[in-house]
């Protein structure tokens, strides 16, 4: 889908993502992490449809999930780093 210009020689990040360890390259959102292991949706509607990235730039918060325990985390202004634990949220106002 597209080459990561990130060096190659770099650690990969590695963290949870809805319970499962992942690696990613350093330096990519949590968006894009999500798109690239095939995750689309991080969370659900009050109306129970699926949610995930959408403008990728902060301004929908289609993709808000949990990080570390904080809700309403948007996705993709959020840079992987080791150790992330991402959940799912439930609806909005999670």
């Amino acid at each position: 889908m597209f080459t990561s210009i990130a060096d190659r020689n770099s650690k990969p990040v590695e963290f949870t993502l809805f319970g499962r360890v992942v690696r990613v390259p350093p330096g990519i959102s949590v968006a894009a992490a999500m798109l690239a292991n095939g995750e689309a949706a991080g969370r659900v509607s009050a109306s129970g449809s699926p949610r995930g990235p959408y403008c990728l730039m902060g301004a929908c918060f289609e993709c808000s999930v949990i990080i570390d325990g904080r809700a309403r985390v948007r996705a993709c202004m959020t840079e992987v780093r080791d150790g992330l634990n991402v959940e799912r949220s439930q609806h909005v106002d999670d």
